[in-house]
C-alpha cells in the first residue's frame, strides 16, 4: 500500500501540472482506537506542480470518521473536510524523483478532527437526562 500516493516529479519538470482526483481506501489512515474509527473513503481532488524549486500540492479532502457522542455516548458519524491543504516540498528533500504525500494527507485529516462529537447534529436527545448535573448561574 502507498503506491496511489505517490508524485512523480520527472512527470512535472516542464510546467506540467499532475490534477489529482482520487478516492482512497480509510485503511491508510491506520487507525485502530476504541472511539476513533474511520470506514468511509478518503475523497481528495487537487493538483501537484512545481514553483521555483520545490513541489507544490494543493488539496482538498473530504471523509467521515466516527467517535463516540460526547453525550450518549453512541457512535456518530463525522464529516470531516480539509480546504485548500498547501504543501511545498524542496526538490532537494525529495529522494528518487518520488513523492509520496500518504502522511501529509493523514496528519491534515487527523488535525481537522473535532475534539467532541455529538449525535442527530448537535442536539443529542439524550441531554435532557443528564441537564441537571450542568452548574447554571
Amino acid at each position: 500500500m502507498g503506491d496511489e500516493f505517490k508524485i512523480y516529479v520527472h512527470r512535472l519538470k516542464d510546467g506540467q501540472k499532475e490534477i489529482i482526483e482520487e478516492t482512497f481506501s480509510s485503511d491508510f489512515m491506520e487507525i485502530h482506537e476504541e472511539d476513533l474509527a474511520f470506514s468511509v473513503p478518503v475523497k481528495v481532488h487537487g493538483e501537484a506542480e512545481f514553483v521555483d524549486q520545490a513541489l507544490l500540492l494543493r488539496l482538498d479532502v473530504e471523509t467521515e470518521a466516527t467517535m463516540p457522542c460526547a453525550v450518549c455516548n453512541e457512535d456518530v458519524q463525522v464529516k470531516v473536510e480539509v480546504s485548500g491543504l498547501c504543501h511545498t516540498e524542496e526538490l532537494k528533500n525529495i529522494k528518487g524523483d518520488v513523492f509520496n504525500f500518504k502522511d501529509i494527507l493523514r496528519e491534515a485529516i487527523l488535525l481537522e478532527l473535532p475534539s467532541r462529537a455529538e449525535c442527530a447534529d448537535g442536539k443529542c436527545p439524550r441531554r435532557e437526562d443528564i441537564a441537571r448535573y450542568f452548574f447554571r448561574s
